[in-house]
């Protein structure tokens, strides 16, 4: 064998390893959530949520968002999410957007219930909280900062000065 036909094939075979070693660390392109159970929230707002939003509860992924759609009825948007099949949430857990961090990537958190019955694959949370928009929080600051300095701004009243010495 010529050295550029050993070259070829020590190219091939280092091609497939790194293949199979991919294909192995990423589940055979399965996940654990993709063989679950869905559940639905639906949302005043999903800002910043998109399929494949993790979900989690105690701070350990237990699922993802696998949808994304808007109710045309009610006008509010209702987030489908896929469970681990050993995870059973009471009925009244409650689904809420939130986030890591100030700036940090939006997750889903799942705040388990106390009733002894569970949610059916299908079912729907019954409570659910929106994200909360950082831009809102800061316009809604600096809106209550502005009416706090515009009496100022416009001028305090003059205080009386003391006749004769006196003090106020």
């Amino acid at each position: 064998m010529t050295g550029r036909a050993k070259e070829a094939w020590v190219g091939a075979g280092v091609m497939l390893i790194f293949v199979l070693l991919v294909g192995w660390a990423s589940g055979g392109g399965k996940n654990a959530t993709r063989d679950g159970y869905t559940l639905t929230a639906r949302f005043e707002q999903v800002d910043g949520v998109a399929v494949g939003t993790p979900v989690r509860l105690a701070g350990l992924q237990i699922g993802r968002v696998s949808n994304v759609s808007l109710d045309a009825k009610a006008l509010k948007p209702i987030l489908t999410f896929t469970l681990q099949h050993k995870i059973r949430l009471p009925v009244d857990s409650a689904a809420l957007i939130m986030s890591d961090g100030v700036l940090g990537d939006k997750f889903i958190k799942i705040e388990p219930g106390s009733e002894d019955e569970t949610l059916a694959p299908g079912e729907a949370f019954e409570f659910a909280q929106s994200s909360i928009i950082l831009e809102h929080i800061l316009h809604r600051v600096v809106v209550t900062a502005e009416e706090r300095l515009r009496p100022l701004k416009e001028g305090s009243p003059k205080k009386d000065k003391p006749a004769n010495g006196e003090k106020k």
